[in-house]
Protein backbone atom coordinates (compact mmCIF):
# COMPACT_ATOMS: atom_id res chain seq x y z
CA UNK A 1 0.00 0.00 0.00
CA UNK A 2 2.69 2.49 0.99
CA UNK A 3 5.60 0.93 -0.93
CA UNK A 4 7.42 -0.33 2.15
CA UNK A 5 8.97 -3.75 2.44
CA UNK A 6 8.83 -5.18 5.91
CA UNK A 7 12.16 -6.47 7.18
CA UNK A 8 14.17 -4.94 4.35
CA UNK A 9 15.55 -1.47 3.84
CA UNK A 10 14.37 0.34 0.76
CA UNK A 11 17.58 0.70 -1.22
CA UNK A 12 17.67 2.17 -4.69
CA UNK A 13 18.31 -0.40 -7.34
CA UNK A 14 21.85 -0.52 -8.57
CA UNK A 15 21.07 -0.08 -12.26
CA UNK A 16 20.56 3.71 -12.39
CA UNK A 17 22.72 5.35 -9.75
CA UNK A 18 25.63 2.95 -10.15
CA UNK A 19 25.75 3.27 -13.94
CA UNK A 20 26.02 7.07 -13.74
CA UNK A 21 28.73 6.89 -11.08
CA UNK A 22 30.53 4.15 -12.99
CA UNK A 23 30.69 6.19 -16.19
CA UNK A 24 32.42 9.03 -14.34
CA UNK A 25 34.84 6.72 -12.53
CA UNK A 26 35.65 4.09 -15.17
CA UNK A 27 38.44 5.87 -17.06
CA UNK A 28 39.93 7.33 -13.88
CA UNK A 29 40.53 3.90 -12.34
CA UNK A 30 41.66 2.11 -15.46
CA UNK A 31 45.10 0.67 -14.71
CA UNK A 32 45.22 1.99 -11.14
CA UNK A 33 43.46 -0.92 -9.45
CA UNK A 34 45.78 -3.92 -9.19
CA UNK A 35 43.88 -6.04 -6.65
CA UNK A 36 40.65 -6.10 -4.66
CA UNK A 37 40.09 -8.40 -1.70
CA UNK A 38 37.14 -8.80 0.64
CA UNK A 39 38.09 -9.86 4.16
CA UNK A 40 35.59 -12.13 5.85
CA UNK A 41 34.51 -15.48 7.15
CA UNK A 42 33.04 -18.41 5.22
CA UNK A 43 29.71 -18.38 7.08
CA UNK A 44 29.31 -14.58 7.27
CA UNK A 45 26.34 -13.33 5.26
CA UNK A 46 27.51 -9.70 5.33
CA UNK A 47 30.97 -10.72 4.11
CA UNK A 48 29.55 -12.62 1.14
CA UNK A 49 27.11 -9.78 0.41
CA UNK A 50 30.03 -7.34 0.30
CA UNK A 51 31.84 -9.66 -2.12
CA UNK A 52 28.80 -9.70 -4.42
CA UNK A 53 28.53 -5.90 -4.27
CA UNK A 54 32.25 -5.56 -5.06
CA UNK A 55 31.72 -7.81 -8.09
CA UNK A 56 28.81 -5.59 -9.18
CA UNK A 57 30.97 -2.46 -8.84
CA UNK A 58 33.86 -4.06 -10.76
CA UNK A 59 31.46 -5.11 -13.51
CA UNK A 60 29.84 -1.66 -13.67
CA UNK A 61 33.30 -0.09 -14.07
CA UNK A 62 34.32 -2.60 -16.73
CA UNK A 63 37.41 -3.65 -14.79
CA UNK A 64 39.19 -6.90 -15.62
CA UNK A 65 39.82 -7.76 -11.95
CA UNK A 66 38.54 -10.81 -10.11
CA UNK A 67 37.93 -9.81 -6.47
CA UNK A 68 39.39 -12.20 -3.91
CA UNK A 69 37.93 -13.40 -0.63
CA UNK A 70 40.35 -13.80 2.30
CA UNK A 71 39.37 -15.84 5.36
CA UNK A 72 42.80 -16.43 6.94
CA UNK A 73 42.64 -14.57 10.28
CA UNK A 74 46.41 -13.97 10.37
CA UNK A 75 46.27 -12.23 7.00
CA UNK A 76 43.12 -10.30 7.98
CA UNK A 77 44.79 -9.03 11.16
CA UNK A 78 47.88 -8.23 9.09
CA UNK A 79 45.82 -5.73 7.12
CA UNK A 80 44.79 -4.09 10.40
CA UNK A 81 41.12 -5.00 10.08
CA UNK A 82 39.43 -4.98 13.47
CA UNK A 83 35.98 -5.77 12.10
CA UNK A 84 34.49 -7.68 9.21
CA UNK A 85 33.64 -7.48 6.44
CA UNK A 86 36.70 -5.64 5.22
CA UNK A 87 37.70 -4.25 1.85
CA UNK A 88 41.31 -4.15 0.67
CA UNK A 89 42.28 -2.38 -2.53
CA UNK A 90 45.85 -2.54 -3.82
CA UNK A 91 46.86 -4.23 -0.54
CA UNK A 92 45.54 -1.28 1.52
CA UNK A 93 42.60 -1.59 3.94
CA UNK A 94 39.96 0.95 2.87
CA UNK A 95 36.96 -0.24 4.90
CA UNK A 96 36.34 -2.56 7.85
CA UNK A 97 33.26 -3.49 9.84
CA UNK A 98 30.82 -1.99 7.31
CA UNK A 99 28.58 -3.50 4.66
CA UNK A 100 29.09 -1.00 1.85
CA UNK A 101 26.53 -0.35 -0.88
CA UNK A 102 27.57 -0.87 -4.49
CA UNK A 103 27.60 2.87 -5.22
CA UNK A 104 29.84 3.45 -2.17
CA UNK A 105 32.31 0.88 -3.52
CA UNK A 106 32.31 2.63 -6.89
CA UNK A 107 33.11 5.93 -5.15
CA UNK A 108 35.93 4.31 -3.16
CA UNK A 109 37.38 2.81 -6.35
CA UNK A 110 37.15 6.22 -7.99
CA UNK A 111 39.28 7.74 -5.24
CA UNK A 112 42.18 5.30 -5.76
CA UNK A 113 45.23 7.24 -6.92
CA UNK A 114 47.71 4.31 -7.18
Amino acid sequence: MFGFKLGKKNEPSCCCSCEKAAEAVSEAVSGKIKSITVLGADGCTNCHTLLERVKEAVSALGLEIQPGFETDMKKIIGYGAMGMPGLVINEKLVSAGRLLKTQDIIKILGNITE
